[in-house]
């Protein structure tokens, strides 16, 4: 077996949707340990990977159910109000189409973001919620 660098692995994995344990038991076969280092500089690219493995000219943004302002507050710790958040929304998506990119919203629960963070093991961050938005 040829041993892929741990970008090209992240690239492949991030293609091809992976949950956690399959990308773990990958690296495996490859020779690294997901738990050392290895595994470090792995979730670095893989995260980067995720955040542009939409395309290039298409943006991924998070709806939330009104129901759920208080819980995405409590995931994110921002405090911003569910009208600003919805305005800001509204002005990120208008931007992005004047300069000629596809904008799709998704939308999920905070309960479903939580279980895409943990079934592909990404942080709860801003890059790793993103990711989580092109994800099963």
């Amino acid at each position: 077996m040829t041993r892929l660098s741990l970008a090209d692995l992240a690239a492949l994995h991030a293609d091809r949707r992976l949950t956690k344990k399959e990308r773990n038991a990958e690296l495996r076969q490859h020779g690294y340990n997901p738990d050392g280092d290895d595994g470090r500089v792995y979730r670095a690219a893989f995260h980067r990977a995720m955040i542009t493995s939409h395309g290039p000219d298409k943006v991924l943004l998070w709806e939330w159910p009104s129901e759920d302002h208080a819980a995405w507050q409590k995931l994110t710790g921002d405090k911003m109000s569910l009208a600003d958040y919805r305005n800001l929304l509204a002005a990120v998506q208008a931007d992005q189409e004047r300069v000629g990119l596809t904008v799709e919203r998704v939308r999920i629960s905070v309960s479903e973001m939580r279980e895409r963070l943990a079934r592909h093991g990404l942080p709860n961050e801003p890059g790793g919620r993103a990711a989580a938005l092109g994800m099963p």
